[in-house]
């Protein structure tokens, strides 16, 4: 039996808005569907602090907003910037966004730290933001290579450095009030 994971996740999101479905982020990950629990308020208060930065400056900054891989996988960043809206009805595809931010959560930080990072570098993403709330670090990923799957800049920070993006250069990004899991 052959399904497509891409419409069984905008099934299972439609029960969701139904009511049938407790709430919760469903992503497709190649052929897993994954449904993440609810956000901690550390996580949604980060996530709420780099939207307001990228908007302040005059970029667009989505939260929750699926992005389409070249193989059609629309992984979920918790964070994703553009330099303006995508068409109507349409997704972002992830080589055109200026930043993907993921936020690691407690119960699934294996796949923001393994399988997002190598996706999100085939997929020609310029900059991935990967903040980890648990030990107070921000990985800064840069210049991807697409064919080999990995990034050539890495460089990391620490809750409280202000952070240089590719995309706001004049404007590095705050980390200061940055609450942490601990």
């Amino acid at each position: 039996m052959s399904w497509d994971p891409n419409e069984v996740a905008e099934t299972l999101a439609r029960l969701q808005r139904e009511g049938v479905l407790p709430e919760s982020r469903i992503e497709s990950m190649g052929d897993q569907i994954v449904m993440l629990a609810a956000a901690r308020w550390e996580h949604n208060e980060i996530q709420q602090q780099i939207v307001g930065h990228v908007r302040a400056h005059g970029l667009m900054g989505l939260t929750t907003q699926d992005v389409v891989l070249p193989d059609g996988r629309e992984p979920i960043p918790d964070v994703t910037v553009l330099d303006g809206p995508p068409a109507p009805g349409s997704k972002p595809i992830a080589g055109e966004t200026l930043l993907l931010v993921e936020i690691v959560s407690e119960s699934n930080w294996r796949s923001d730290y393994m399988g997002k990072l190598e996706r999100y570098a085939w997929a020609g993403v310029p900059e991935y933001l990967l903040v980890d709330p648990r030990d107070k670090l921000i990985f800064r990923y840069q210049r991807p290579d697409r064919q080999a799957r990995r990034w050539h800049g890495k460089e990391d920070f620490a809750f409280g450095d202000d952070i240089p993006l590719l995309c706001l250069p004049d404007h590095p990004l705050g980390t200061a009030d940055w609450p942490s899991y601990a």
